[in-house]
């Protein structure tokens, strides 16, 4: 079962990341598991999806449209990180750009 939580208030756009968590969580966390990779997990956060691919990793907030693109290429076959995505802007769990600071 899915551990997702709702941080932030409600609407159309928290909602869509709701269940976008709950369905990159659904998909990742037996794929990761069986990779070796241990403590993926994705969460809703507000507006965000928080995902984590695996337990040394500080979480990253993608948006719900960078989220959508993660899960598709999950479903697509893929296996790994986030930022293996071609393509996706991605922020740390500060609200800066991955790779600054």
């Amino acid at each position: 079962m899915s551990r997702i939580s709702h941080h932030g208030g409600p609407g159309a756009r928290g909602g869509a990341c709701v269940d976008l968590a709950r369905a990159i969580n659904d998909s990742l966390v037996d794929r990761a598991r069986a990779a070796g990779r241990f403590g993926a997990h994705a969460r809703a956060a507000g507006s965000h999806v928080s995902v984590r691919y695996h337990r040394t990793q500080e979480p990253f907030y993608l948006s719900c449209d960078e989220a959508r693109r993660y899960l598709d290429w999950i479903r697509a076959g893929h296996i790994g990180p986030h930022w293996a995505v071609p393509a996706a802007r991605r922020t740390t769990a500060h609200g800066e750009p991955e790779g600054h600071g």
